[in-house]
């Protein structure tokens, strides 16, 4: 790993931890700065603003997420049962909590204003969409128009991010066993 690239994982990483502690809005450049022990100048030698510091957070965040989705479903073609797929995918993405937590923080500022943080997100959602669709179509063979896969693909995201949103704020309410036993019962219908 170059040196520009592991100085900004470490900047990343701070401001990931800034931002969930105090807010996207709350936390300045030079908060950043203060938690690196560097100068600002030094962050913006990386990153031009803020801004750019959370989009390359949110891509980090959809990258873990997907990573961590294919793997899930590429167990099926192991041989594993649907609702354990979805069992050990729900609990692999509910399981990295500060992600998570980032993840709806960012989702939040996008929602709030940030026009341009919204566009990149937006983009990102489709990336993502467009890769469920493609793991529905292979793996569990979806034979449908280009119209319902995508809207199929949008329900699987919508299931994993309102899971993770109810484990995050009251994880002893959720029995992901049985969540996932039913979810892949009508995915699989």
């Amino acid at each position: 790993m170059s040196k520009e690239q592991s100085n900004k994982d470490k900047i990343l990483a701070a401001a990931g931890d800034l931002f969930s502690q105090k807010g996207i809005n709350n936390t300045s450049i030079g908060d950043l700065a203060e938690a690196l022990g560097i100068s600002k100048g030094t962050i913006y030698y990386y990153y031009k603003s803020k801004d750019d510091i959370i989009y390359d957070i949110v891509d980090r965040n959809f990258q873990q997420l997907t990573g961590a989705l294919i793997e899930r479903l590429h167990q099926l073609d192991r041989g594993i049962p649907p609702a354990e797929v979805v069992r050990l995918t729900l609990e692999a993405v509910v399981s990295a909590e500060e992600l998570g937590r980032l993840t709806f923080h960012l989702i939040q500022e996008a929602i709030t204003g940030n026009g341009e943080i919204r566009r990149k997100i937006a983009a990102k959602y489709r990336e993502w969409r467009r890769l469920i669709a493609d793991q529905l179509i292979d793996l569990l063979k979806f034979q449908t128009g280009p119209e319902e896969l995508d809207a199929a693909a949008a329900v699987v995201l919508a299931f994993i991010e309102g899971i993770t949103l109810q484990c995050l704020i009251a994880p002893e309410d959720i029995q992901t066993a049985l969540v996932a036993e039913i979810f892949s019962k009508v995915l699989l219908k």
